[in-house]
């Protein structure tokens, strides 16, 4: 009998010892995104727009892990033109997976993919992802794919994280509803510069029970001591994925 009590008592103790696998603690994203345009008749002009999320966050033993997905984008005006995109859009993007590394400055996220093929997401009959774009001259809906790559550096911030990122997106139009519309839309890949701010939220919480305050607009918080990350050149990624060396980057 005291035999079996030890036994059991072994098991249980070791069982006990065995390392458990980290929960998963639930963030709220918000990244800001910026970037410039060229508009027939009215030349270049700068835009942002801004993608809310949800995250789950396992920490490791060197940074945090995260699986994350959009709830929403929305689209600061631009030259009197309004873009929007239905919350079915974003809600149905794969999920990105950004892993941020502790370091001696802070954290550091190498590139991540990101973005969406030319399925009908969006359930509109149409390839992609619909931005309807309501514009006094020049309105109509256009249905693109858009592939990105994301390099990020992050301080510690109120539990989460706040910080800057440099965004690689290729966007490639698959349909144009709008004659106008159609003439401006083309297929193009641009660097993008981003500010981001992640805050930990209730396990329970829903990209619509997301408060306002865990959401903050993250050009209000003071990013000085970092510095923006940059990607590697296209030219000087297919010169590695050829062994060859790197040619000169341009800005």
């Amino acid at each position: 009998m005291n035999l079996l009590l030890t036994l059991l008592i072994a098991s249980a103790t070791a069982d006990e010892l065995q390392p458990t696998e980290p929960e998963p603690v639930l963030w709220a994203g918000r990244m800001a995104v910026f970037g410039e345009r060229k508009l027939p008749f009215i030349g270049t002009v700068e835009f942002r727009n801004d993608n809310y999320t949800l995250a789950e966050v396992v920490e490791t033993e060197n940074g945090y892990a995260l699986q994350q997905r959009v709830c929403k984008v929305a689209f600061e005006k631009v030259a009197g033109a309004q873009a929007s995109m239905d919350e079915k859009g974003p809600r149905a993007m794969p999920v990105a997976e950004p892993v941020f590394v502790r370091g001696e400055a802070g954290y550091a996220a190498q590139p991540w993919p990101s973005g969406w093929d030319a399925s009908d997401h969006d359930a509109d009959g149409f390839p992609g992802i619909a931005v309807r774009v309501s514009a006094p001259l020049c309105g109509g809906t256009m249905h693109f794919a858009s592939d990105a790559s994301t390099i990020a550096v992050a301080q510690p911030h109120h539990g989460g994280l706040k910080g800057l990122a440099t965004i690689r997106v290729s966007q490639q139009v698959h349909k144009v509803q709008g004659a106008c519309l159609a003439l401006v839309t083309k297929d193009v890949t641009q660097d993008l510069r981003g500010q981001f701010v992640y805050l930990p939220v209730p396990a329970d919480t829903t990209c619509d029970s997301v408060p306002d305050e865990a959401w903050p607009d993250p050009t209000t918080l003071d990013l000085t001591a970092l510095s923006a990350p940059s990607l590697p050149h296209p030219d000087d990624e297919e010169q590695a994925a050829a062994g060859g060396s790197p040619g000169p980057s341009t800005p």
